[in-house]
């Protein structure tokens, strides 16, 4: 039904969908006015990924760049509340036993090159 949700929270979601644009139109439909979207998407440009490339597995279907990320939800007319760049943390780091050097890493690098990304969205 739309305009049913406060709220949408997709963890690790987006970069496993064959149409990301669909389901963010999706989202925007059920989403009451005002709803927000919260997205947590691996970090395209992140230094572990540039190192590694491990991101680009067959699973994922697209990766993003923060602007890349904010032009598909802006394009599907969401706002951008809030943006941030985080550090995958040990529960969530495939690489268990490199977890102590990529907090430290998470820490000297520029926020762009971090890990993972966190976009809170409105639907206006």
């Amino acid at each position: 039904k739309s305009k049913t949700f406060d709220s949408i929270v997709a963890g690790e979601l987006i970069e496993h969908l064959d149409n990301p644009c669909l389901f963010l139109k999706e989202c925007y439909r059920i989403l009451r006015k005002n709803g927000k979207l919260i997205i947590t998407t691996p970090n395209r440009e992140s230094w572990w990924n540039r190192l590694t490339k491990s991101y680009h597995i067959k699973y994922h279907k697209h990766l993003f760049t923060k602007n890349e990320l904010i032009k598909l939800l802006t394009k599907n007319k969401f706002k951008i509340d809030k943006f941030l760049f985080i550090p995958f943390d040990k529960y969530t780091s495939v690489y268990g036993k490199f977890f102590g050097i990529r907090k430290i890493i998470h820490n000297i690098v520029p926020e762009n090159l971090r890990e993972d990304m966190v976009v809170v969205a409105l639907n206006k």
